[in-house]
Parts: structure tokens; C-alpha cells; sequence
């Protein structure tokens, strides 16, 4: 699992975090849970 960078000052959502959220949700996989 990779670690996901967060902003020091909580500034919402890095931009990457959406990209990978976005790339995790097309993947379909017995052991990936569907968000």
C-alpha cells in the first residue's frame, strides 16, 4: 500500500490523490474492494 502525501495544513485533496483514487475505482479485483 502506498502512502499518500498529505498537505501540512490540511488543504483538502492533493490533485494525484484524486488521479489514483480515479485509476483504483477502474480497477475491478476479487481483492479490491469497490469504493
Amino acid at each position: 500500500m502506498k502512502k499518500a502525501r498529505v498537505f501540512p495544513k490540511g488543504e483538502g485533496v492533493p490533485y494525484y490523490m484524486l488521479r489514483e483514487l480515479a485509476v483504483l475505482k477502474g480497477i475491478k479485483h476479487d481483492h479490491i474492494a469497490s469504493l
